[in-house]
């Protein structure tokens, strides 16, 4: 019993000066227990900054992503297409006989070579659901155009062609609607002011008929590399010396970020030398495309061929500014890919493309400023 009695005594004197020592040192301990909590509380914010940037990161990797674009327009879709548009290219001539042209505003890109005489001609890709009262003056195939229908597999209009190329046209991937057998997805206009060849034209809504008639498979094809507007916008207005009267120039428009087409490697801005279409509009495209391409003449009618497919030296315009590269194309089935100096892909700006095919570009194509 007096063994327990000492260390109870002991135990309420130690309690005594735990006490008295708390009382004392009460403002110290709880400062030193507040800086504690302060640093534990630091402590874990730190830890939720890291794992919050940490997932901002992530977060961070998909918006910066590249948008999901269209493969033929390069214009933004919230979803990739769960099908891909039938693409429907048409033979449009370009002889001065045939002008004012008509509905080359609404197709989506425009090809553009020489045929007999080097006068230029046109292949013009429309989207299935694209919308122009009139296509045209419809002319008649040649090889390379062949070739350039069959890269996205379409359906190609044209009135008659070459023999090369109506036997081209039997081996291809794409599907023929040719005026000489399909005349009722096509018409004539006698208006005193056309005449044949130069009078045959078509529109949307009777290419929609071809296509319920003709019932094309679901093409595959791959779309080509667009990217951004670039912030840097130049002042380059290209030249595109073709010869026989039909030198043109594209002069950059920087309110609009496009090119406007117009006759005369020696343009003026005046109205007369601007190329309008039939219904009064001007002709615009958002990238210029120029590829060097082999041309040369195959008999004595003076028709051409074009090496289509390979590679070569290529000038992509867009937002004021040029960029040299090299154009690709190893198979028939496949569109056009553009690589830079750096060896970085050029892209395209989204909207239209009109691509001019020359067999020279230090002697076709001249690169000047703004016209004054």
């Amino acid at each position: 019993m007096k063994k327990t009695a000492t260390t109870r005594g002991k135990r309420s004197e130690l309690q005594a000066k735990l006490a008295s020592f708390f009382r004392k040192n009460r403002a110290i301990l709880l400062g030193a227990l507040g800086v504690i909590l302060v640093l534990a509380l630091i402590a874990l914010a730190t830890g939720q900054q890291v794992r919050d940037a940490s997932l901002g990161e992530e977060k961070g990797s998909v918006t910066q992503q590249e948008p999901i674009r269209h493969p033929l327009t390069g214009e933004e879709l919230a979803e990739p297409l769960n099908v891909l548009p039938t693409v429907i290219s048409v033979m449009i001539e370009n002889a001065a006989d045939s002008w004012p042209l008509s509905g080359l505003n609404s197709a989506f890109m425009v090809i553009e070579a020489p045929v007999e005489g080097n006068i230029p001609r046109f292949i013009a890709y429309y989207e299935e659901d694209a919308r122009a009262d009139k296509i045209g003056p419809v002319r008649s195939a040649r090889p390379y155009y062949v070739d350039w229908a069959t890269m996205f597999g379409a359906v190609y209009a044209h009135v008659g062609g070459s023999p090369e190329a109506l036997e081209l046209i039997s081996t291809r991937p794409i599907w023929d609607l040719n005026q000489f057998f399909e005349s009722e997805y096509f018409y004539r206009e006698n208006s005193g002011t056309r005449f044949a060849p130069h009078n045959v034209f078509t529109s949307s809504a009777l290419l929609r008929l071809a296509l319920e008639e003709l019932k094309p498979d679901q093409p595959v094809y791959e779309g080509f590399a667009f990217g951004a507007e670039a912030s840097n916008k130049g002042m380059v207005s290209p030249q595109i010396q073709m010869g026989a009267g039909y030198d043109i120039t594209w002069l950059y428009d920087e309110d609009m970020n496009e090119y406007v087409r117009y006759y005369g490697a020696q343009t003026a801005e005046v109205d007369d030398a601007l190329v309008r279409l039939e219904d009064g509009s001007h002709v615009y495209a958002d990238t210029v495309v120029a590829l060097e391409m082999p041309i040369s003449t195959v008999d004595a009618v003076g028709r051409k061929r074009i090496q289509t497919t390979g590679t070569g030296n290529a000038y992509v315009f867009k937002d004021g500014n040029v960029a040299p590269g090299i154009w690709e194309r190893l198979g028939q089935s496949e569109v056009y890919t553009f690589v830079g100096q750096d060896g970085n892909t050029l892209t395209l700006n989204p909207g239209r493309t009109w691509i001019h095919v020359v067999s020279s570009l230090d002697d076709q194509i001249v690169l000047p400023g703004l016209y004054e």
